[in-house]
């Protein structure tokens, strides 16, 4: 139990890590667990390169009517949890939420993207036939999504929707979308809802 409270707080320090503004004491713990730990490090890299991608883009414009329906109905749902900020790991997943949430929107708008080992590629599918749509579960991690997508040669071409929803499309376009849904279903600690449109 002590050793999965450790590396939550780890993961909870990554995105400040990750930004450099950790104390000099939390950075020791945490780069000590990294070297550790490579499923660690692998999430470590995932939110630098988020960041990274974010930095490099030029100034972005608000996400929009649907953005802005969808974060007011995660505050009317949830009002105390919004307005609870005494607590750190509050603020972070709240913080890392709407980060995670802008960073995968900006990486939507710059164009379909695939996984392809560590790094994100173009994808050119927008076929709406060879598409499984998708909601992830909202606790699962970076490194979990991206090794799911590699296993079954997914790429994400849309996504998140106002509502979270992904697509999701085969690399292989003779795939059996019928059977690698009903595959997907499977994978509970990964996906909240896996339907063929």
């Amino acid at each position: 139990m002590s050793e999965q409270v450790d590396r939550q707080n780890i993961l909870e320090l990554l995105p400040f890590w990750v930004n450099g503004t950790l104390s000099p004491e939390e950075r020791e713990m945490v780069e000590a667990a990294l070297e550790q730990d490579p499923t660690l490090r692998q999430e470590a890299e995932m939110l630098a390169l988020i960041r990274a991608t974010v930095k490099e883009q030029p100034e972005m414009q608000s996400p929009g009517e649907l953005g802005l329906a969808r974060l007011r109905r995660v505050i009317e749902d949830n009002p105390q949890t919004v307005l609870d900020g005494r607590s750190r790991a509050r603020r972070y997943i709240l913080s890392f939420s709407s980060g995670l949430a802008a960073a995968l929107a900006l990486l939507a708008v710059l164009g379909n993207f695939r996984a392809s080992e560590d790094v994100y590629e173009l994808a050119s599918s927008s076929d709406d036939a060879a598409n499984i749509v998708v909601m992830f579960r909202p606790d699962v991690t970076q490194a979990s999504m991206s090794a799911l997508l590699q296993m079954h040669d997914l790429v994400i071409v849309d996504g998140p929707s106002a509502i979270g929803l992904f697509r999701l499309s085969p690399l292989d376009p003779d795939l059996d979308l019928e059977q690698l849904a009903g595959t997907l279903r499977s994978e509970t600690e990964v996906f909240e809802s896996v339907d063929l449109p």
